[in-house]
């Protein structure tokens, strides 16, 4: 039996408080991603993954999400979507253009790759501008 069908067996046999069932299923949200895969099996390996996996997570109120997971088809909605923008914005420091919520897919991964992105593009405008300094 694996842990989580233990915690299940656990909350269906043991607890009969409605207060230890909601207090138990919280815990079960804190699962740690790095032990979660998506529908393909991969693993989200990266920093950026979790840490936009873990902002989706406490955004929409789910256990777990796989890197591939679509954030529309996980039940969010545009209002969700800006509140995800201001949790990267937040976490990471960048500004993230409303529109990337619309014109690729909204997944864990693509969003981790545009977080890179732009902070490629701000650590290469931070150089430009340190070697111009220097000129």
């Amino acid at each position: 039996m694996s842990l989580e069908q233990a915690k299940l067996a656990r909350i269906a046999s043991e607890l009969t408080d409605v207060d230890q069932i909601l207090e138990e299923m919280k815990s079960r949200r804190q699962v740690d991603f790095d032990a979660k895969t998506a529908d393909n099996g991969e693993t989200a390996m990266t920093p950026t993954e979790r840490s936009v996996a873990k902002v989706w997570r406490e955004l929409l109120g789910v256990p777990e999400i796989g890197i591939d997971d679509d954030f529309f088809q996980m039940g969010g909605h545009s209002l969700l979507a800006v509140q995800v923008l201001a949790g990267i914005r937040d976490t990471f420091n960048i500004e993230l253009p409303l529109k990337v919520l619309f014109e690729a897919d909204f997944t864990v991964r693509q969003l981790a790759v545009l977080i890179e992105q732009a902070q490629e593009s701000d650590r290469a405008e931070d150089q430009l501008a340190a070697a111009s300094e220097i000129i």
